[in-house]
């Protein structure tokens, strides 16, 4: 066995090691660099520093391939046990075992290519194949070098237009997919990237791509892949007149065999069953009457399989909101019997202790309801909802379907949302309309709150679900008699695998069960059969002296009917559990959740059944609920203190300015240049963060602002791991500047969870600017990883307009989002900081605002000194683990000048037209062997430095040892 490994360890790095005869891509060769004077080149001849830029490219990945190499046999050897080769230096054996892995992974993706020219596939399908798999092993950025390089030459253009369109897609950057998916004629599209190509066009215009596919059909619908794909996407989009008519030719053609992969024909047939349903449903139900009170109950059925649930605990929560309709024992209910046969099971196991009677008999339509599809429901007008639960999931990555469809009055409690996109005008304007919302937990709260929806605090209807058990309480159950000091106990370990720290919790000589709560199943069956199972399965866990899980709908039920659990969640600060967390049997919290909810669902449902119109029952929720807003609002809008920062910022800012090192001709001061008071005719002030690894770097960013400002330029370079030796040969390859160089090596800010990996803790520096230039109003920030091309004065001049930053508006959705920030931060948190972060932030800045990429940013130092940033906002570094982009989005929020996108033009997620300063956000760099759009902008700047640095005798200074630095 281990020498089978050894042997096949020592073939993929032999593959490793043929990787360094792998030829350069002809169209690196072929990239001009500037002109002298700054800007965007234009097509030239190849120079000799282009040439030298190229070779020290190829020397970097050589390098690294080496690298990846040693590190690759070191694993291996690792893996088996043996002791020989190494680690390298400073690496450890996780991380060795991480890189190693990460460059198979790669290796597997170039093997793609490979393998489908060998077996005669044509070049383009192939390297969209490599393509592919790259994105299917999260390397995207490897994926878009591919796309972008081929776009560099007229013969395959077309190709890296389909490639990056591609990459776009799955990055879910559409307007940069649109640019290029607009450059194919249909065929190509339909033959290179069909999926893609399609999904952007419903997404673009649904009505058009329904015509595009009919006049297209041999293209468009030419495979029973492609077929059922755009049957999903005209779902999708709510066309669904043209996606049943291309279904119904589909299932009429293929019938229960299309040609399709397997992971496809279960959506396929799901599909073939939710159109039936949908079909019978437009009907509605034959055994509702007229005069009857419509009520609606909650299921999770819609179109997209993968999306519509397949865990039984949301039929927990089902069984939690029908236990206070079933309550009611003078309730006749009407429709399907699946529904209706639910309701009478749990009608007569209603503990006596709960049972109620209206003061009439009466009749009760059921109607099922859809929580990600209530459009789609056939629903009578006035059906009452409980609606509880996550909101929401979308049938094929499309939008939400909220607000509820219009016959749907909702009464919102146990409710949870934190997506942003789903929070649209017209969703808030509904919520506030059906307030007060019953929040599942406080997050919910503090975040409908910030957008003006009254809002409190309701916990979880699965609490509720021991009202159709025989110890109603909780706290006598069998499971809590037989626990107690007995030897032999029986523990369920549920949708947690069998780690050490489960192994802790688990008592000696335990018998254990592992339990799952998901199953592709439950998506398959109706409601009446997923309660039943749910039913069981609560009785089951009745039975077990502990039950360990990560599972909120395990955790609550189980307490709640008595069974201690250990809830083990992977993170404390999730969003989700904020006033779930703690909880044991008959704890004064649980019964303060429990008591809360039947209470008010039993008078709103009283009530409703009773025959009571819209309006006296939303006066009459509004009533039930006015007590616990304003305990809300009381607990919402407690004072807030940020976390002081972990070491003592004002000695820290003595210590940099102690170091401080000027240099400049005539030894000029920089204060005297100007202070910014007058942007347009002061010297322009630019800051820079860098550290060691970055030195080589550092020159070509100034030699980029030399090469096009109007107006003397100061620098001011906050840095570690530098020297006296490296201030002054910078200062000597640009003596026409002056520089001001601010070592912070002895600053530390605490554990910063929230660094990216491809960012240097350099950067964190910057958020002392304000305290280090106490005589300076403004400066510009400057990322090493950007060059500008433009006449830097006229950034500088920015109208800030009363505000502390101006930054360009992030692009990414998935950066988009200020909360979003706020929220990832929080859940690297304990439960606590975390919900003091959120509600803080939500009490004191408005939901939500788009954050700014901080690499490039007109700092007003002078408003930023008046609001004390420095002291206030540096500790959440510490505190919360902060970066400092996140920490200067939380601080302007929406208190910030606007770029224009010119001024931070980032190429990797758009096209850069005209770019004023290019910035190669993310972790593909220029100076990096992988190509990068604009890769030639930054090597003509380097080549600009080079020749200063030939002359001054500064290039092995500057440079050092590292081979890829300005390359």
């Amino acid at each position: 066995m281990a020498g089978r490994a050894v042997r096949k360890g020592r073939r993929l790095a032999g593959k490793a090691l043929r990787r360094l005869g792998v030829d350069q891509d002809p169209a690196q060769g072929k990239r001009p660099g500037p002109p002298p004077s700054g800007g965007v080149p234009v097509d030239g001849a190849i120079t000799d520093d282009r040439l030298i830029a190229d070779l020290r490219r190829r020397v970097a990945a050589l390098e690294q391939q080496r690298q990846d190499l040693s590190l690759f046999r070191s694993a291996v050897s690792l893996g088996l046990g043996q002791a020989g080769n190494p680690i390298p230096g400073g690496i450890s054996q996780a991380g060795a075992r991480q890189h190693v892995l990460s460059t198979m992974k790669s290796l597997g993706s170039e093997a793609v290519l490979a393998r489908d020219l060998e077996h005669g596939r044509p070049l383009d399908l192939s390297v969209i194949h490599m393509v592919r798999s790259l994105l299917a092993q999260r390397q995207h950025v490897r994926a878009r070098s591919i796309g972008h390089s081929l776009l560099n030459s007229p013969e395959t253009r077309l190709l890296g237009h389909a490639a990056v369109g591609l990459v776009a897609m799955y990055q879910k950057l559409y307007e940069l997919a649109e640019h290029h998916f607009t450059a194919l004629d249909v065929q190509t599209a339909v033959r290179l990237v069909p999926a893609e190509w399609l999904d952007f066009r419903f997404r673009q215009d649904p009505d058009q791509a329904c015509r595009d596919v009919s006049a297209h059909p041999d293209a468009t619908l030419a495979s029973d892949s492609l077929r059922f794909f755009v049957v999903m996407l005209a779902v999708r989009e709510r066309r669904d007149v043209f996606a049943r008519e291309q279904f119904t030719a589909l299932v009429a053609d293929r019938g229960d065999a299309p040609d399709l992969e397997p992971a496809r024909l279960e959506d396929y047939r799901w599909m073939r069953h939710w159109m039936r349903l949908k079909e019978i449903e437009s009907h509605g139900q034959p055994d509702w009457r007229d005069g009857a009170v419509n009520i609606g109950i909650l299921d999770y059925k819609q179109p997209d399989f993968l999306r519509q649930s397949s865990n039984i605990g949301d039929y927990i929560q089902t069984i939690g909101a029908l236990t206070h309709v079933a309550r009611f024992q003078n309730l006749g209910f009407r429709g399907d019997a699946d529904v209706t046969g639910t309701l009478e099971v749990l009608q007569k196991r209603t503990n006596p202790t709960f049972r109620a009677d209206l003061a009439a008999d009466t009749e009760v339509n059921v109607v099922r309801v859809d929580r990600d599809d209530t459009h789609r429901n056939h629903l009578p007008a006035n059906t009452w909802l409980v609606a509880f639960g996550w909101y929401m999931h979308t049938p094929f990555d499309g939008s939400f379907d909220f607000p509820f469809a219009d016959n749907i009055n909702p009464i919102f409690i146990s409710f949870h949302v934190n997506r942003r996109e789903m929070l649209t005008d017209e969703a808030v304007a509904y919520l506030k309309e059906h307030a007060p919302v019953g929040c599942r937990d406080w997050t919910t709260v503090y975040l409908l709150r910030s957008l003006g929806v009254p809002a409190f605090f309701s916990g979880c209807l699965t609490t509720t679900v021991s009202a159709v058990f025989s110890e109603a309480d909780g706290s006598t159950g069998p499971a809590a008699g037989r626990a107690a000091g007995r030897v032999g106990q029986r523990v369920a370990v549920v949708d947690k695998g069998l780690t050490p720290a489960i192994k802790a919790l688990i008592p000696a000589g335990a018998t254990v069960e592992t339990i799952t709560q998901a199953d592709p199943s439950v998506g398959w069956s109706g409601m009446g059969d997923n309660v039943e199972e749910a039913l069981e399965l609560l009785e089951r866990y009745r039975g077990f002296d502990r039950i360990i899980t990560s599972r909120l709908h395990c955790y609550l039920p189980a307490t709640a009917l008595g069974c201690p659990v250990d809830f083990t969640p992977g993170r404390q600060g999730d969003v989700r559990f904020d006033g779930l967390l703690d909880m044991t049997p008959g704890s004064p919290a649980l019964a303060a959740i429990q008591d809360g909810i039947r209470s008010k669902l039993e008078a709103v449902y009283r009530s409703i059944l009773s025959g009571a119109g819209k309006d006296e029952v939303y006066a009459l929720w509004r009533q039930i609920t006015a007590e616990d807003v304003a305990a809300a609002e009381a607990h919402c809008s407690r004072p807030f203190t940020l976390p002081e920062p972990q070491f003592d910022v004002g000695a820290a800012c003595e210590t940099i300015l102690a170091g401080r090192r000027d240099f400049g001709a005539a030894g000029v001061n920089p204060e005297a240049e100007g202070t910014g008071e007058d942007p347009a005719h002061d010297t322009v002030h630019v800051a820079l963060a860098t550290d060691q690894n970055l030195r080589a770097e550092v020159p070509v960013v100034v030699q980029s602002i030399l090469s096009g400002s109007s107006r003397p330029v100061h620098f001011w370079v906050l840095t570690r791991g530098l020297d006296d030796a490296y201030f002054s040969a910078l200062a000597e390859t640009f003596p026409e500047t002056s520089f001001t160089f601010l070592p912070c090596d002895e600053v530390h800010y605490g554990e910063i969870a929230g660094m990216l990996k491809h960012i240097t803790v350099s950067t964190m520096d910057r958020l002392l600017l304000p305290l280090l230039m106490p005589d300076l109003d403004r400066i510009i920030y400057h990322d090493i990883d950007a060059v500008t091309v433009a006449d830097i004065a006229e950034l500088y001049a920015t109208d800030m307009t009363g505000t502390p930053l101006a930054g360009r508006s992030s692009k990414a959705s998935w950066a988009e989002s200020g909360f979003g920030n706020v929220y990832r931060a929080a859940n690297r948190l304990d439960a606590q900081t975390a919900s003091e972060l959120r509600r803080g932030m939500h009490d004191t800045m408005e939901y939500d605002f788009t954050t700014f990429n901080a690499g490039i940013l007109v700092m007003d130092l002078a408003t930023m000194r008046a609001d004390d940033f420095c002291h206030r906002y540096v500790g959440m570094a510490g505190g919360y683990g902060m970066n400092d982009q996140e920490i200067l989005n939380c601080y302007a929020g929406r208190n910030r000048t606007v770029l224009d996108p010119r001024w931070n033009a980032v190429p990797q997620q758009e096209v850069a037209v005209d770019p004023k300063i290019i910035h190669w956000a993310g972790p593909a760099k220029p100076w990096r062997p992988e190509y990068v759009v604009h890769q030639d902008v930054w090597d003509g700047y380097v080549a600009g430095f080079e020749e200063r640095a030939a002359r001054a005798g500064t290039r092995e200074v500057l440079v050092g040892t590292n081979v890829q630095a300005g390359s």
